[in-house]
């Protein structure tokens, strides 16, 4: 079951709302809906909302509408997404409070990155140093299970602060490549592969089946301790 951050989607499309919550299910996070601007109103006054995806194409009370309404009593994040690809519409939108802007039709990977950004600026401070046996010492650059320490290298212990701090959840190839490299070219992404297969042994019963440190294919790696 997730339980990653609580994401509403406000959304007048059924069928749009059941592939959004797919994805960001699969990416970890728990989901709920909202069909219309009155009932993303009100999940925000009875929900634990920390990211809301905006349709701006709603009935009744339009999506401009509801993103100012929300910035009347709220600074939860609020990205953006919209058919309307017109310049304009996406400078309004991030001038009145939005804090990112997808267009439709979006790529599955690009939404899971601009959601993990968006979260991640909203809380820069929100790491996580404990997960089951394990625990996590960046300062000394060591990981203890069960009252042993492993040692990391520092890039080790870069990759594996990164993933602790979205344990549960796909970090993107590309994600991993900029935040350790700054850029994702084919070099980054074979230096990633080997950083992996390192933890693997050091983290995994069997680094062959790795069951903690797993891949998503074609998308990233997941932490599941």
């Amino acid at each position: 079951m997730p339980t990653g951050e609580y994401i509403l989607i406000v959304e007048d499309s059924a069928s749009m709302r059941q592939t959004m919550r797919g994805i960001l299910e699969a990416a970890g996070h728990r989901v709920g809906e909202a069909g219309n601007g009155d009932a993303a109103l009100a999940a925000l006054e009875t929900q634990p909302v920390q990211l809301m995806l905006l349709d701006l194409g709603l009935p009744m009370m339009r999506g401009e509408d509801v993103l100012a309404a929300v910035r009347k009593r709220s600074r939860v994040p609020i990205i953006v997404v919209s058919g309307e690809e017109h310049r304009n519409a996406k400078v309004e939108a991030l001038s009145n409070g939005a804090d990112d802007y997808i267009t439709k039709p979006f790529d599955v990977a690009e939404l899971i990155a601009r959601v993990r950004a968006v979260l991640r600026r909203a809380n820069p401070g929100n790491n996580r140093d404990e997960l089951g046996d394990f625990r996590i010492d960046r300062s000394r650059a060591q990981i203890w299970h069960k009252g042993n320490a492993i040692r990391l290298t520092a890039m080790e212990n870069r990759l594996v602060g990164l993933l602790f701090d979205y344990a549960g959840q796909i970090v993107l190839f590309d994600d991993i490549t900029r935040e350790l490299w700054q850029r994702d070219d084919d070099q980054s992404r074979a230096t990633l592969r080997v950083l992996i297969w390192r933890l693997r042994q050091k983290l995994e019963d069997n680094p062959d089946q790795p069951k903690r440190l797993v891949t998503e294919e074609n998308l990233g790696y997941r932490l599941k301790l």
